[in-house]
C-alpha cells in the first residue's frame, strides 16, 4: 500500500507531467501558424461541399428566375395581340412567389454558408489589425 502511495505521488513524474502541461498549454506563434495550417487542411472537405451546394441549389435558381423573367417579356408582349393575358400574368406570380418563398431561404442559406466563411474570416482580419 505505501508502495502504491510513492509512486502515485512520485515528484519526478509529477513535474514532468505538469511541465508537459503548461509546455502545450502556452502556443508560441510558431504553433499558432502551425495549428492554423493543420486547421486549413481539415477544412479542405467543407470547402468542396460548399462549391457543390453552391452549384446544385444557385444555378438553377438563378435559371429559374431568368426563365420567369422571360415568360413576364413573352406575356408583356402577347398582351399586344391578345387581350386576357390575366391568367399568365397570375401562374407567373405564382413562380415568383414559390422562388421569393421557400426555396429563396434554401438559396440564402447556402449563399451564406458559402460566402461566409470568408467574409468572417476577413471581418475578423480586419478587426484583429485595427486593435495593433
Amino acid at each position: 500500500m505505501i508502495k502504491a502511495l510513492k509512486t502515485l505521488f512520485s515528484s519526478g513524474e509529477l513535474m514532468d507531467n505538469v511541465s508537459n502541461g503548461l509546455d502545450k498549454a502556452i502556443l508560441t506563434p510558431q504553433e499558432r501558424l502551425e495549428n492554423f495550417n493543420r486547421l486549413l487542411a481539415l477544412y479542405e472537405p467543407f470547402k468542396i461541399a460548399q462549391r457543390y451546394l453552391a452549384m446544385i441549389f444557385c444555378i438553377p435558381y438563378a435559371v429559374a428566375w431568368m426563365i420567369i423573367i422571360l415568360c413576364a417579356v413573352i406575356t408583356f408582349a402577347a398582351g399586344f395581340i391578345w387581350p386576357n393575358t390575366a391568367p399568365m400574368w397570375e401562374n407567373i406570380g405564382k413562380m415568383v412567389e414559390l422562388l421569393k418563398g421557400d426555396i429563396g431561404t434554401i438559396v440564402l442559406t447556402i449563399v451564406i454558408f458559402y460566402f461566409g466563411g470568408g467574409a468572417l474570416e476577413g471581418v475578423v482580419g480586419k478587426f484583429k489589425s485595427m486593435g495593433k
